[in-house]
């Protein structure tokens, strides 16, 4: 199993979303955003919780992630969100590295986040999904 950003960051590289840590063009990143290129996807792992799942005999999860997006522009940003959210938004049932995805759902909107200070766009946009160890 790996945290739920490793598996996103997967997916979204298996769509062409971007590539990971490519210097030029779309890299994705994981936990960790880098000062350079301008363009890139981040993908974090953020709180959530677990319960138990008495008919499977094993437990399920309900993790969250959030991807930010950090550009020049700002139309690029809002444009490469969608196409994340696109792939994202319906995905059912799958598995990635040892984890089954009964669900992915984002939990907010395309949002802009703040500007760096070196005035690039940066926007936000918050997934949950529920997971369980792949049998």
């Amino acid at each position: 199993m790996s945290p739920a950003s490793v598996d996103i960051k997967d997916v979204l590289v298996e769509n062409g979303v971007g590539k990971f840590v490519a210097r030029r063009g779309w890299g994705i990143y994981v936990a960790q955003q880098p000062a350079e290129p301008d363009n890139v996807i981040t993908i974090y792992d953020a709180p959530g919780r677990q319960e138990s799942d008495q008919s499977r005999g094993t437990w399920v999860s309900f993790v969250r992630v959030f991807v930010r997006v950090r550009t020049q522009d700002y139309l690029d940003g809002f444009r490469k969100m969608q196409e994340i959210l696109s792939i994202l938004k319906v995905k059912d049932r799958f598995e990635k590295n040892g984890t089954e995805y009964l669900s992915l759902r984002d939990w907010s909107s395309i949002e802009p986040d703040r500007m760096d200070d070196k005035e690039r766009w940066e926007w936000i946009l918050n997934f949950e999904a529920v997971t369980t160890p792949a049998q």
